[in-house]
């Protein structure tokens, strides 16, 4: 049976990493990594999923 997403491409680890941050908030632990069959984070993700702080959330 065809599915609306048998056409569409799958994401790639980089992809699925930037998805779970957006979504649940923070970075996979590696135990979900390992479930998502995910390798070690793929180099520059890392720069990209870093949560900016404002000035107003660092303290003194």
């Amino acid at each position: 049976m065809a599915t609306a997403w048998d056409d569409e491409e799958s994401l790639t680890p980089e992809e699925i990493l930037l998805r779970f941050k957006k979504v649940i908030g923070r970075d996979m632990s590696p135990e979900e990594k390992h479930r998502f069959f995910l390798p070690e984070t793929p180099p520059g993700t890392d720069a990209r999923t870093n949560i900016r702080q404002s000035a107003a959330d660092e303290k003194p």
